[in-house]
């Protein structure tokens, strides 16, 4: 039977489902009996509604099908992200996941965010959004919001955007992103290259130490080697 419904269309279920004529259908095509068909239906329509009242903002197109599903969750980091949506991610807690480029950090991070359907989610890439929505504008302030109160986010890379002085408005952006979050418990992976010194740095102290003392945690993932 999975077989048969792998060869159907995907969301041919879900386009189809209104009338009680569309079961009967589906069931000849599918090979299910008509009470089959029919709860396929209803999972599919009620999936549907779920992704529309939760949509999962932001991913870029080459992690799409990230999902744990899929993943090798032997990886470090599939394995880091698991243990943090078992025991800290209902608890608001951040993640942050350092490391070297290819190590698999965005993917395990997109992969949780897909996993946690019930609740609104974003993916934001830090060094695409700090120049934008660093300054305090009325264009920027529905923008900012959403970083800041969305109930999962993911913040990639910081550390990829240029560096800025000590106190420049941008790194001032990076620390209210961390108070806001830290301060309404809301749930946060952030990927960065840099160290835990060399975040500190780029962050600024002060938002370091939110993260430091109870907040969140660093994890270092290593590259896969051949």
């Amino acid at each position: 039977m999975d077989s048969l419904l792998g060869r159907i269309r995907p969301g041919l279920f879900a386009d189809g489902c209104r009338k009680a004529a569309d079961s009967y259908r589906l069931a000849v095509v599918a090979g299910l009996n008509p009470d089959e068909a029919s709860a396929r239906c209803d999972r599919e329509r009620d999936a549907n509604e779920e992704r529309k009242r939760h949509p999962l903002l932001g991913v870029p197109a080459k992690f799409h099908d990230a999902s744990l599903d899929t993943a090798d969750q032997m990886r470090p980091a599939i394995l880091e992200v698991m243990h943090y949506l078992e025991f800290e991610h209902a608890q608001g807690k951040c993640l942050i996941l350092s490391g070297e480029t290819q190590a698999g950090k965005t993917f395990a991070a997109v992969c949780a965010l897909r996993e946690v359907k019930h609740q609104r989610r974003m993916f934001c890439v830090y060094s695409a959004a700090v120049d934008d929505l660093a300054f305090q504008t009325r264009e920027n302030a529905e923008a900012r919001r959403a970083i800041f109160e969305t109930t999962f986010v993911v913040l990639d890379d910081i550390g990829a955007e240029c560096a800025y002085q000590t106190g420049s408005v941008q790194e001032r952006f990076a620390e209210r992103i961390i108070f806001e979050r830290e301060q309404r418990v809301l749930p946060t992976i952030i990927t960065t290259n840099l160290d835990p010194n060399g975040f500190s740095v780029r962050v600024g102290k002060r938002a370091a130490a939110r993260i430091s003392e109870g907040w969140g945690r660093f994890f270092v993932v290593e590259r896969p080697r051949p």
